[in-house]
């Protein structure tokens, strides 16, 4: 499907290709991805996320939140553009229009780990979306909208913990448009940072939904091989179009 990962996807080029991206389209995206790992990690060389630590808030972590669902809102967008959707107010979209992403982008099964910190539980920033209270059904979500709103009645909820799980949010949209073998294991900065803080997983996925590529072994090849280059031999991939 245009611009949904799902395992079967693995090399970069085929990614790129497959779920309908550029290489200027992946650059901004690790940029801005990479500003927001950056300064989570720069949070917890002060504040360690432990019982006490989770509720510790600051200006530094309202900064974060506010950033990190700014940058959320703009991957959303995005997918509704794609899908060609409209706003269900006819003029702006809000969370009644992006929980429709949930099933389509399969962003429940996604499951992030914090590896150096064994007090941080396994976050599913999704987990749980309702489309009935699409806000309140994701209270990270709606804690960031209190305090981006009325700093001064909910200062308190731009929690680190809320931080955590809108940094994890950002994480698992990327991996949804670009792969997460392209944030794991790709040169740069951006890949050795991810992997020291995090670890991802699909959790409970339906192999259905999974994607096989073609191969076009070539004619000079004999019919008795049992292993080859299938990097070289996967054809193009063909796109459905996103629907919500």
């Amino acid at each position: 499907m245009n611009g949904v990962w799902r395992p079967g996807i693995y090399f970069n080029t085929e990614a790129l290709q497959g779920l309908g991206n550029t290489e200027a389209d992946l650059r901004s995206s690790e940029q801005a991805l990479r500003l927001l790992v950056e300064r989570l990690d720069e949070l917890l060389l002060y504040v360690e996320p432990d019982s006490h630590g989770l509720v510790a808030y600051s200006h530094k972590t309202r900064e974060l939140l506010i950033l990190a669902c700014t940058e959320l809102e703009n991957t959303w967008k995005y997918y509704m553009t794609l899908a060609g959707a409209v706003p269900a107010n006819g003029n702006s979209f809000t969370t009644k229009d992006y929980v429709r992403l949930l099933k389509p982008l399969f962003l429940s099964e996604y499951e992030i780990t914090m590896k150096p910190y064994s007090a941080v539980s396994v976050m599913r920033p999704f987990d749980g979306w309702d489309s009935n209270n699409p806000t309140k059904s994701l209270p990270w979500y709606d804690d960031y909208n209190k305090t981006k709103h009325d700093r001064t009645t909910y200062f308190a909820e731009a929690k680190l913990s809320n931080c955590l799980s809108a940094v994890a949010a950002n994480l698992i949209m990327f991996c949804v448009r670009f792969s997460p073998h392209t944030l794991l294991e790709a040169p740069g900065t951006l890949a050795p940072l991810v992997n020291q803080l995090f670890g991802i997983q699909l959790r409970n996925a339906n192999p259905q939904t999974f994607y096989v590529s073609k191969v076009q072994v070539p004619s000079n090849v004999t019919g008795s091989l049992i292993c080859g280059n299938g990097k070289d031999w996967i054809q193009p991939w063909t796109r459905s179009p996103l629907q919500l």
